[in-house]
């Protein structure tokens, strides 16, 4: 099997740490007795450039697309 390239580069030290978004979703639920299964979508898009102020121009903004499936027990 070939050896897998990867072009990984660690910016933990040369970005924030933290990041402010808006978060949109919606969800669905089924109530099946004892039970319930639900699915949920959402999407945040980060506001904050997470960039350090001496790499400007750069802007680095953050996103993520989340869908999370699950089962409650009551």
């Amino acid at each position: 099997m070939p050896e897998r390239i990867t072009n990984d580069e660690d910016i933990k030290d040369s970005t924030k740490n933290y990041d402010i978004g808006i978060v949109v979703g919606v969800g669905f639920e089924i109530k099946i007795k004892l039970i319930s299964l639900f699915i949920e979508v959402r999407y945040h898009q980060g506001t904050i450039n997470i960039m350090p102020k001496n790499y400007l121009p750069e802007s680095m903004k953050t996103r993520s697309e989340v869908i999370l499936f699950g089962l409650k027990i009551k």
